[in-house]
């Protein structure tokens, strides 16, 4: 209920260098943590703390989070398309614990040969999709905790897709 209810909630604007437009995300965001000097910047609120906690036991010690990523889900009309969560600020090989809270969702990795956007430069993924990989896809119910290690943002791409009738799901990653 702390999440629902002291969260600051936005839809992230950005331009799509793949689709040459400025997009919006279909999904609820607010962000926690990363590095003071990339804005926004919000300090990790001390009623977050509690969960980081429960997260980081089941991960082990070596386990440290510096960023948290919420993500509101309404219905199954909201998505997120393939992507890395390869970011400079989470380090070359991080680990990235995504926590479902409410409804289930398919959550799908499929593996790359070259992390799009292409190494050749590129803007089709059809060079850069292993197509010899079946996708893999996990369902996530309430209080799954799905982890992404070592080299995963380099060799793979997630996506939530949209889903006829699902309900509305809180997803948090670490």
């Amino acid at each position: 209920q702390a999440l629902l209810t002291n969260v600051q909630w936005h839809r992230v604007k950005y331009k799509s260098n793949r689709f040459q437009k400025d997009c919006e995300t279909p999904c609820w965001t607010a962000f926690y943590g990363g590095r003071r000097e990339f804005s926004p910047y919000a300090e990790i609120p001390p009623w977050f703390q509690p969960l980081i906690d429960q997260v980081t036991s089941h991960l082990g010690s070596g386990v440290r989070f510096n960023a948290f990523l919420l993500r509101l889900y309404f219905d199954g009309k909201d998505e997120i398309a393939w992507h890395t969560d390869g970011r400079t600020f989470l380090g070359d090989t991080p680990t990235i614990a995504s926590l479902s809270l409410g409804c289930k969702a398919t959550f799908q990795l499929r593996r790359m040969n070259n992390v799009w956007p292409c190494a050749d430069g590129s803007q089709s993924t059809e060079n850069c999709v292993d197509i010899h990989t079946p996708i893999q896809s996990f369902a996530l119910g309430d209080g799954d905790l799905l982890v992404m290690r070592g080299a995963t943002q380099k060799h793979w791409h997630h996506r939530v897709p949209k889903e006829k009738g699902r309900g509305v799901r809180l997803n948090i990653n670490f």
